[in-house]
């Protein structure tokens, strides 16, 4: 399931890296807010605090909030926290 969570992350689309946050999160994709611009479909590089990247794309877009799907899932039996940081909680 879905976790809440605030946490800080860069996302890179089309060559331009923007600050956001992380306010939820799954196995299978982030919500982000503080992303003008970005449009369904945009491909996507999150870099975490953890300096790891996850590769995605835009499945929604709001204002400045957006839903991004990983290309692929978190690995089987790693947590989203071991990608994002100990503040996303376990």
């Amino acid at each position: 399931g879905r976790k809440t969570c605030a946490i800080a992350t860069t996302i890179e689309v089309d060559g331009k890296s923007m600050e956001a946050t992380i306010t939820d999160m799954s196995q299978f994709g982030i919500g982000v807010d503080g992303c003008p611009g970005l449009r369904t479909g945009d491909g996507v590089v999150i870099t975490t605090s953890r300096d790891h990247t996850l590769d995605g794309h835009v499945v929604w877009s709001v204002d400045e909030s957006a839903g991004i799907r990983f290309s692929s899932g978190i690995a089987p039996g790693c947590k989203v926290s071991d990608y994002l940081g100990t503040e996303a909680g376990e």
